[in-house]
């Protein structure tokens, strides 16, 4: 219901790419009344079907009111959602059979919706700064039109904007984009993202796009110092693995504020924006001692339902509590670059604004905003002191042009993404996965059935629906391309293991080394990579299957909840587990129900298949054990 709501385009690609439990935790703190008057009225429901069905005098009477209600049910059913989510899961999972078609990809070249037809992969890439580079300040706002801004329904809803558009340079910003993990994808690398099952699957691996360049790739080839913010769980949409797999040194999302003993308002989604802005004023006062530097913040307070701040005060014209979201964002963002002022922070700084994408199209949207919901033009400000060229931009254009504007030397290219300032761009079309945009009227444009264009002629624009979906077919392919595939890694039935920290280590990492190749890089816990912290305690565990190829790891911390939600999982798994567990907890050791004489051991290494444990180990960091793993 949350997505739903959220995408307002009911059972879309990115509602099953968002399907995971903090969604679950947003909808049921969003919509805690709503769902329980459903259930409310669901067991009223049930009580009053029941209660009817008892009164019926004779068996066939029953049996007579069975039928019907089945066969109503069956009748009803292909009209109502449920048909629709099976319809629309089994879009989202079909696997596209397209090949690679190098001519096809060339036609989308020139016509110029595509830019490349082949990039530098990651590993060749080269950047360099010139003498006083500047550092970079980049905001996403979340879900922020440029029609917000001068809304004639809602006049000086946001003055502090205003103020900066009068102070910086405003350029045309058309999105690429539907949801934030697309916005910022989209952004960072040059290119539209396919939501597909693929895609999913490879950003929660931190494995998509790993060999393609992006924004934070080439910044840190070019020696930038980087820090992303934001206030929602790294975890959700796989945003802490793609920062962490492009360049970004420190990634701080709320796993990282609750570890600082920050605590989350009531109502509020993750960590406030007004914490989040007092956050990054101090970030930014470190990271001016050790210049260049990359800022990436990425607001929540305009996320639906909208999430005003006690410290904001209200828009006076209005009740509804997203345009107060609105116009609390307008007030933090002015306060922060206030003190950003103040602080003298801003010296040889280019500070870029822009959205992940806009406002969502609910009903609710579209009855506060009218026809603005519809117009993807997004805010984009920036206080770069030369001129902008008259041409419009695509999301997927701003790493190119951020680069230009910082003057970083580079050799990357990218997909879609063309500079602001390059000769090409008038030519230049621009497409969504949903519909092209029309640059003239600058609205968007369907994509009207029709038969696939062939390769030797010409592409006409906008696309027809066989050429956009070839497009987007052509794009997920070359994608995948870029994106690396984790090797089948087999045990052999005789293995040695060791567990050592960052300072044992002779690269200052952590190590899970089974016959010598770390598999520490494998584990996540809250969309964080483990090697980001220092080797805490927790059970890291290989499942297995029949020819001993490591199908998942997972960790779970040694907590009790941890040791409960491994235990239950173990329950209900009937492959082979190989689970290295780390802990001093006696209670813990206690419920694994292991032999206590190795208590004071550091690790135990335990064998699973079913529900029995075929074999217990324990050695202490930097030691090693030799396993047999076949039974």
């Amino acid at each position: 219901m949350v997505l739903i709501d959220f995408s307002g385009r009911g059972f879309t690609d990115e509602v099953f790419f968002h399907m995971e439990w903090e969604s679950v935790r947003i909808g049921l703190n969003d919509y805690f009344w709503l769902l329980l008057s459903f259930f409310v009225l669901l067991f009223f429901y049930v009580y009053l079907i029941r209660k009817i069905y008892k009164k019926l005098p004779t068996l066939n009477q029953r049996l007579i009111i069975t039928v019907l209600a089945i066969g109503l049910t069956l009748l009803i059913l292909p009209l109502t959602g449920y048909a629709r989510l099976y319809n629309s899961t089994l879009d989202f999972l079909r696997i596209d059979a397209s090949n690679l078609d190098e001519q096809r990809i060339k036609q989308y070249v020139e016509l110029g919706v595509m830019k490349n037809d082949r990039i530098t992969p990651r590993m060749n890439l080269h950047a360099e700064t010139q003498v006083g580079s500047k550092n970079l300040i980049l905001i996403y706002l979340e879900s922020f039109n440029e029609g917000l801004t001068q809304h004639p329904k809602f006049p000086d809803l946001t003055p502090n904007l205003n103020q900066l558009s009068e102070q910086f340079q405003s350029f045309k910003h058309l999105s690429s984009s539907y949801v934030t993990i697309e916005g910022i994808i989209s952004s960072q690398c040059g290119t539209l993202l396919p939501m597909t099952a693929g895609n999913n699957t490879f950003l929660r691996s931190g494995q998509l796009l790993s060999r393609m360049p992006c924004l934070g790739d080439v910044l840190k080839k070019a020696g930038y110092n980087q820090y992303y913010l934001g206030g929602a769980a790294m975890e959700f949409a796989g945003k802490g693995q793609f920062f962490e797999d492009h360049g970004y040194d420190y990634v701080w999302g709320w796993e990282y504020w609750r570890e600082q003993g920050m605590k989350q308002r009531a109502g509020v989604w993750g960590l406030s924006d007004t914490e989040l802005f007092e956050q990054a004023i101090k970030v930014i006062e470190t990271a001016d001692k050790a210049k260049p530097y990359n800022l990436t913040l990425l607001t929540l307070g305009t996320h639906l339902p909208g999430y005003p701040y006690a410290e904001c005060l209200p828009y006076k014209e209005s009740n509804d509590n997203f345009i107060h979201a609105i116009h609390c964002t307008d007030q933090l963002l002015g306060q922060f670059f206030e003190k950003l002022n103040d602080k003298n922070l801003l010296e040889n700084t280019l500070v870029v604004i822009v959205a992940d994408h806009g406002v969502f199209p609910t009903p609710e949207m579209k009855s506060l905003f009218g026809d603005m919901v519809e117009d993807r033009t997004l805010i984009g400000l920036t206080n770069f002191t030369e001129s902008l060229p008259d041409e419009v931009l695509s999301s997927y254009d701003l790493a190119p042009t951020i680069l230009d504007m910082l003057d970083v030397r580079h050799n990357a290219g990218f997909l879609y993404g063309q500079s602001l300032f390059s000769d090409a761009k008038a030519n230049q079309k621009y497409a969504t996965r949903y519909s092209d945009w029309d640059i003239e009227k600058k609205t968007m444009i369907a994509n009207k059935a029709g038969e696939c264009t062939v390769a030797a002629k010409q592409l006409s624009w906008p696309l027809n629906s066989c050429d956009k979906k070839s497009l987007l077919a052509q794009t997920n392919k070359l994608l995948e391309f870029y994106s690396d595939k984790a090797p089948e890694e087999v045990l052999g039935c005789e293995v040695d293991i060791e567990l050592k920290s960052k300072s044992q280590s002779s690269d200052n990492s952590n190590q899970l080394l089974i016959d010598d190749i770390n598999h520490f890089k494998h584990f996540y816990y809250e969309g964080y990579s483990l090697n980001y912290f220092n080797l805490g305690n927790g059970f890291f565990v290989f499942e297995l299957n029949a020819d001993m190829k490591i199908m998942e790891h997972r960790y779970y911390k040694d907590t009790l909840l941890g040791t409960q939600q491994f235990l239950k999982w173990r329950h209900s798994n009937p492959n082979h587990l190989l689970v290295v567990v780390k802990t001093s907890n006696k209670e813990i050791l206690k419920k694994l129900a292991i032999n206590l004489d190795y208590e004071d051991m550091d690790i135990q290494v335990l064998q699973y298949i079913g529900n029995s444990l075929k074999s217990h180990h324990a050695l202490n960091l930097d030691d090693s054990a030799s396993l047999t793993t076949c039974f």
